[in-house]
């Protein structure tokens, strides 16, 4: 994950949101790390995954 957030700094754009988009992990594994990187992202998901995420 710390090549995601390299990335996301070197762009000089601000990460607005942290997407799962299924209940897959390698969608979603890594989603604390980044979001302990960059607090001010919000987590986001939808449906069935939102309810798996939110434990």
């Amino acid at each position: 994950m710390s090549k995601v957030g390299d990335w996301v700094e070197r762009s000089g754009k601000r990460l607005r949101y942290v997407y799962a988009t299924h209940g897959h992990g390698d969608h979603w594994f890594g989603t604390a790390e980044i979001l302990k990187r960059f607090p001010g992202a919000p987590r986001r998901s939808v449906g069935a995954q939102a309810a798996k995420l939110s434990t």
